[in-house]
């Protein structure tokens, strides 16, 4: 049996792509003034660090991209992250087989707290949070 289980946050135990896709398109509309692209396109470099993701999109709007970003971010957040069924209780088993659970993310510190607010019960069954803050390299590296 492991000795511990690793899991992504976005889109593995919070369903956060609905708020991925619509402050990828806010950034991409307001700084850019572009709203038609593609949603797969939005969302295609999800999982590299945010600076990264805009880096790819605008190398030199990028900080204006990342602001405009985080500023919908966390203005609507809460009300575009979803829950998946079964999360906690699946986490929860993998704990009481021994296993230890811990969420790796290229997440900022302050986004999985603001998600851990609406859903409370994953500080019960998680061992331990790595994000962005925790590392220097970041994935795809094998470091966090």
């Amino acid at each position: 049996m492991p000795a511990a289980a690793l899991f992504d946050f976005d889109g593995t135990l919070v369903d956060t792509t609905e708020m991925i896709h619509q402050s990828m398109r806010h950034a991409t509309s307001s700084v850019l003034g572009r709203d038609h692209i593609p949603r797969e396109t939005l969302l295609a470099n999800v999982g590299q660090p945010l600076p990264r993701q805009m880096e790819i999109i605008d190398a030199e709007k990028a900080e204006l991209l990342l602001e405009a970003y985080r500023s919908h971010h966390e203005e609507h957040h809460d009300a575009l992250i979803g829950e998946f069924p079964g999360v906690e209780e699946s986490l929860s088993r993998l704990r009481s087989a021994g296993i230890k659970v811990a969420v790796v993310t290229s997440k900022r510190r302050l986004s999985v707290e603001m998600a851990l607010k609406n859903f409370p019960g994953l500080r019960n069954v998680v061992d331990r949070f790595v994000t962005l803050e925790d590392t220097t390299q970041h994935k795809p590296h094998p470091e966090p």
